[in-house]
């Protein structure tokens, strides 16, 4: 374009931006400190596919009407809260759904009696009125007991039974 003796240009400049959040799903162990989970969401800015610092860069934790204080460790289950991080520097910002998972940790506790004594060709005893289960959350009756064994009620000898207990959450 000219304008008098001077020409005039412009330089149009086309930038790709893209933020990137790693971590949007933690498992947090029963009864911890949330705390020491807020901060494992990471959002990262790229600016033309190269990760770049914004010093100013900061989060927002609970927005859009969720808050990270709703998040109970004491009970098993699924929390979503959105975070909002802002790159000001860039003048641009996100919002992401952040899945806290409070999974119960600790295994289940067996007492079994350590000898059963049968007498050949009697009917076998129900091997569940033998053991105990227990569980530091779930209730006994939400627990999975099997029991195993190769018990021949007709043939003398030692046998062994197994018995496996898990919980809702696969301990």
């Amino acid at each position: 374009m000219l304008r008098g003796d001077k020409m005039l240009s412009f330089l149009n400049a086309v930038v790709s931006m893209a933020i990137i959040w790693t971590n949007t799903t933690i498992e947090v162990p029963l009864n911890s400190d949330i705390d020491n989970y807020l901060n494992i969401p990471i959002a990262s800015l790229k600016v033309d596919n190269q990760i770049v610092d914004d010093s100013k860069m900061y989060y927002e934790f609970g927005v859009r009407s969720t808050s990270t204080k709703l998040i109970n460790t004491n009970i098993v289950g699924e929390y979503r809260v959105y975070y909002k991080v802002v790159f000001p520097t860039y003048h641009i910002s996100s919002v992401q759904q952040i899945t806290f998972k409070v999974k119960d940790k600790e295994k289940p506790i067996i007492k079994a009696d350590k000898e059963i004594y049968i007498d050949i060709d009697s009917k076998l005893p129900d091997f569940k009125n033998n053991v105990i289960v227990s569980d530091n959350y779930y209730k006994d009756n939400q627990l999975n007991l099997k029991i195993e064994h190769n018990i021949l009620n007709d043939v003398l000898g030692q046998y062994f039974v197994k018995y496996n207990v898990t919980d809702s959450d696969n301990n």
